[in-house]
């Protein structure tokens, strides 16, 4: 064997055969590349190899994670909102389409491309002599009548089918109408005339006013009257009784009330008074009565009581009567 240094391995820069290295590796090849023989010294030894895969297991169990798993949620999160975007642009896309559509069908059907043709077509007399005239038909005139709107008041309907008879009890108001002022004497005979007043309705239209007044003699005065039930007021026509024109209007629904504008020697006055007695049926003449009995004014100054008509003598025929001529004869 060649000696040598043992600083040096033989190794180095020459190559030497098997046998000189040891029995034991006679079947190793013969010729040993230098190259080769450095790679295996570099090569780590085997339990630094065990070292770094420790150090590699630990730091996976310690939740340790790579660039790439740290972008996978970010990208993730990208595309769901790059989804979600072009959800919205499609819906916008399909809400223009339909909305597009309607308008488009809305149109065509009001430019009259499909209306029939207009039935009431004249055709010329003579051929050449014009365009063809159209006609379209009128509609017919509509008539329409004001509703019958009057009230369920019990007091209305017993006018209109059996009577009604109301009184008003107590003095009633006077006020002048007006800058001029009555003298006390026609106030007083107004006052003494509506005081305890009556008035009697019956279902033909047709009215009383039964005056309790001593110093007009139990004077009656006869009328007619119109409901108008949306109201449920009652107007009277005007009366007359020598120079004194009345007007009344009788409010049916609570509190009732009889409102009266008269007109005496250019004068004229308003009475206001409340109904406090309202019975069915045509009970004047027993109400003046009793109420008669109540009304206790005298008015000085009036003029003089009209006797009333007496009774026919008993044998005579008593003559027909015309209510209508009444009525529109006045007194």
């Amino acid at each position: 064997m060649t000696d040598h240094d043992p600083a040096t391995p033989a190794y180095s820069d020459t190559v030497v055969d098997g046998p000189s290295i040891g029995d034991d590796v006679a079947d190793t090849r013969a010729d040993v590349s230098v190259n080769e023989i450095e790679y295996q010294e570099g090569r780590p030894p085997p339990e630094h190899t065990t070292r770094v895969r420790a150090k590699e297991a630990a730091a996976a169990s310690s939740g340790t994670k790579t660039s790439t798993e740290l972008a996978g949620p970010s990208q993730r999160q990208r595309r769901r909102e790059r989804d979600r975007r072009a959800e919205m642009t499609a819906v916008r896309v399909l809400f223009a389409v339909f909305l597009a559509a309607g308008v488009g069908v809305f149109a065509l059907l009001n430019s009259g491309l499909f209306d029939d043709a207009d039935p009431t077509v004249i055709p010329p007399s003579k051929p050449g002599e014009g365009e063809v005239a159209k006609t379209k038909p009128k509609p017919p005139p509509v008539v329409s009548t004001k509703a019958n709107e009057t009230r369920n008041i019990p007091a209305l309907a017993s006018m209109n089918s059996e009577g009604l008879t109301i009184g008003a009890e107590g003095l009633p108001q006077v006020l002048p109408i007006g800058e001029a002022v009555p003298p006390g004497p026609v106030v007083g005979l107004e006052a003494c005339r509506f005081a305890y007043g009556v008035w009697e309705f019956s279902p033909n239209n047709a009215f009383r006013f039964l005056t309790t007044c001593r110093a007009l003699g139990g004077q009656v005065l006869v009328g007619a009257y119109e409901i108008d039930g949306s109201l449920g007021v009652v107007r009277l026509s005007p009366i007359r009784a020598g120079q004194t024109i009345i007007t009344s209007t009788f409010e049916v629904e609570r509190p009732s009330r009889m409102t009266t504008r008269v007109l005496v020697d250019g004068y004229e006055v308003e009475v206001r008074q409340k109904i406090t007695v309202m019975r069915p049926g045509m009970d004047g003449e027993a109400f003046a009565r009793g109420l008669g009995e109540r009304n206790l004014l005298e008015v000085s100054g009036a003029a003089a009581p009209v006797a009333p008509t007496p009774p026919p003598a008993p044998g005579t025929a008593k003559p027909e009567r015309d209510p209508v001529l009444e009525l529109l004869q006045g007194d």
